[in-house]
């Protein structure tokens, strides 16, 4: 078990890291993208601290049952591209409806 797993840091704390790392820019955005494609990698929820309110995030205590999966689960890489130009199709789609 990561000794910081199931305790909250915040989200400054997590985008200077991130930063060091990758030496790229870390947003909430790109925060919002990753909960978008990996929902339950990490808690988050906001929290009022020093007058202000700062984005809390945790990863889960079961983290290791949320990444094992049985391998019936992940697609062929033909499925996978397959349904993801279905799903861009479709998000065009209504973005460009009148």
């Amino acid at each position: 078990m990561n000794k910081r797993q199931g305790r909250a840091t915040t989200f400054s704390e997590l985008k200077k890291a991130i930063q060091i790392a990758t030496k790229r820019e870390f947003t909430y955005d790109i925060f919002a993208q990753v909960l978008e494609v990996a929902p339950k990698m990490f808690n988050h929820h906001w929290q009022l601290r020093k007058h202000r309110h700062e984005l809390m995030i945790d990863v889960p205590k079961n983290i290791e049952e949320i990444l094992e999966f049985p391998a019936s689960t992940v697609p062929s890489p033909e499925e996978y591209e397959s349904s993801l130009r279905s799903e861009l199709l479709l998000r065009r789609k209504d973005y460009f409806k009148d």
